[in-house]
């Protein structure tokens, strides 16, 4: 498996791998994120084996903070060991840097709560770690993993305020708490 970057004829696939994956309340506009993956402020990738799409993702850069916006692989594609190999490539590709992500929060009385211990398990595995604080993106609150020891909250904030830039960075709710 590899790392490819996305290009533009590759959007109507990761949109729809997007819009399969992700609950609405936890989309970023899917428009903005193809526009700041052109602009430079955000890497899309296109997961392949061989020549086959596996999956994607969609990493936020700034200084030395990587932050692991969305990964989502195909339907058909799950439960092949992509997923691992996919986290793999990402540390690897954003070596140096403190890779890390924004995870649902382990609470008992979600009706996922399963779904979420495994996901939580399947990081721990990759390698990454807990990490102190959470992160409010939109109407959700997340718990944090990466590659690091911490996310800075003052680095969080101006990496999200540069992506999303303004006006945007005024409306949308994107903070550690």
């Amino acid at each position: 498996m590899y790392l490819r970057r996305a290009k533009a004829h590759d959007m109507p696939k990761l949109h729809l791998l997007y819009r399969e994956a992700f609950p609405r309340d936890e989309r970023f506009p899917f428009r903005i994120m193809k526009r700041r993956a052109l602009q430079g402020k955000g890497d899309f990738w296109m997961l392949m084996d061989r020549e086959t799409f596996a999956g994607m993702a969609y990493v936020i850069r700034s200084g030395s903070l990587a932050y692991l916006f969305y990964l989502a692989i195909e339907k058909n594609s799950r439960g092949k060991g992509y997923g691992t190999e996919a986290v793999a490539l990402l540390v690897k590709q954003y070596a140096g840097c403190n890779l890390f992500l924004a995870r649902e929060t382990l609470d008992p009385t979600s009706e996922n709560y399963n779904q979420r211990l495994r996901r939580h398990d399947f990081y721990l595995r990759c390698g990454l770690k807990d990490l102190p604080g959470h992160i409010k993106e939109l109407s959700v609150v997340f718990d944090i993993m990466g590659t690091g020891e911490n996310v800075n909250p003052q680095d969080y904030k101006a990496m999200m305020h540069a992506f999303a830039g303004f006006p945007l960075n005024r409306v949308l709710d994107m903070r550690m708490l």
